[in-house]
This record gives structure tokens, C-alpha cells and sequence, in this order.
């Protein structure tokens, strides 16, 4: 969603639980998200107001997010987490890293981000994040999350749609477990550098 500063907001939650009880506490805790944003809320405070708010209509609720806000004229990316995996930066050259940020998943004590994670995309550069079915497949967390890097190293040259969509085919092939995957690229478009304008937003699901 594009707000009215002409950042744009991305977001990625993932539920505790499965069903349909499971996609309707994830639709509650999107709007809510949302609408905390669109208030204003200082970025760093957006998942304590937001657990704040879904605490007081459900108790049981439990979901790790990160949130993000893209600025397309200086091509600042600005981070926040509860509880999520880290996003990975693939750059233009096919370097990746992890951008990790804290915090603590709503529903729990503790539930907020600590502190803000800011991460410049320089043109062609993606930034991608996901749910933790993509590092789960495996049932090793760690050998997940290395896979999922060699894999967005070797599609980094991909368009944003197809790097998306081959990060889900990649980790699910044959995998031990299959859980809710999803994978969700925002790639600064080349040719923008200082103007105002979106970018590639892209996402893939399983």
C-alpha cells in the first residue's frame, strides 16, 4: 500500500495455527497493521500498538510480522519484526545477505520491535521476505535458511516475479514438510535513482 508520505508499506504475518480460524485471525491481524499505520504510528511502535489492539479482541491470537517501508526516492528501506525470520537483500549482483531485525511476536510478553533496521537498495537490488515455510521445508532452520540464500543467489539475475516464484518452487521440491509458504520481492526498479515512483513488488504462494 502506497501511504499519503508516498513510502510504500509491505508487510508479512504469519499465524499460529491452521484453517480457517487461522486465515481470519491473519486478515484481523493485516488490518489492524494497516490501520496502525495509516494512523501515524512511529514505525518502531507499530507491533506494540498492534498486539495492544488485537489482544483485547482475542487473547489466543499469536503471529510473528515484519513490516516495511520503502522510500522510492532515496531508495531507503526501513524494517521492523516481531518474532519474523530475517528478510534477505539480494543485490543486482547476486550477493545475499540477511537483514535481520527483532523483536518479540504479538500475542506473546514482550510482543515489539527493538528498534528500526534501515537497509539502502541501490538499483536492481531486491529485498525479500517470506514465511518461515520456506526455512522450515527441511525441518533444520539453519540448513533452511541457507538454502533459501544459495537459491535466491542462483535466480538473483531473475526478474522480481520469477524470483519469487522460483524461491517457493525451489524449497518445496521434495520437501520433508509443506507448510504455508509465501515469498514476497520488492525490487528497486533501475533508472529511478532519486524520483518518486513504485518499484517491483511481487509475491508467490503455496
Amino acid at each position: 500500500q502506497v501511504l499519503p508520505s508516498g513510502e510504500l508499506y509491505l508487510s508479512v504475518i504469519d499465524v499460529l495455527g491452521h484453517g480457517v480460524g487461522a486465515t481470519q485471525d491473519a486478515l484481523t491481524v493485516i488490518h489492524t497493521l494497516r490501520t496502525v499505520v495509516l494512523e501515524g504510528t512511529s514505525l518502531d511502535d507499530v507491533v506494540t500498538r498492534a498486539d495492544l489492539v488485537l489482544g483485547r479482541q482475542n487473547a489466543e491470537l499469536v503471529a510473528t510480522v515484519v513490516l516495511a517501508l520503502f522510500d522510492p526516492t532515496s531508495g531507503l528501506v526501513r524494517l521492523v519484526s516481531g518474532g519474523h525470520p530475517p528478510a534477505l537483500l539480494v543485490t543486482a549482483a547476486g550477493d545475499v545477505r540477511q537483514v535481520e531485525a527483532q523483536g518479540g511476536p504479538i500475542g506473546w510478553p514482550g510482543a515489539g520491535s527493538d528498534g528500526v533496521v534501515s537497509v539502502p537498495l541501490a538499483p536492481g537490488d531486491s529485498l525479500v521476505l517470506y514465511t518461515d515455510g520456506l526455512i522450515e521445508a527441511r525441518k533444520n532452520l539453519v540448513e533452511g535458511l541457507q538454502e533459501l540464500e544459495q537459491h535466491a543467489h542462483e535466480l538473483s539475475g531473475s526478474s522480481a516475479s520469477d524470483l519469487a516464484d522460483g524461491l517457493v518452487q525451489r524449497v518445496l521440491a521434495g520437501a520433508v514438510r509443506r507448510d504455508d509458504t509465501l515469498a514476497l520481492v520488492l525490487r528497486r526498479c533501475p533508472g529511478q535513482e532519486g524520483q518518486a515512483g513504485p518499484a517491483q513488488r511481487t509475491v508467490s504462494t503455496d
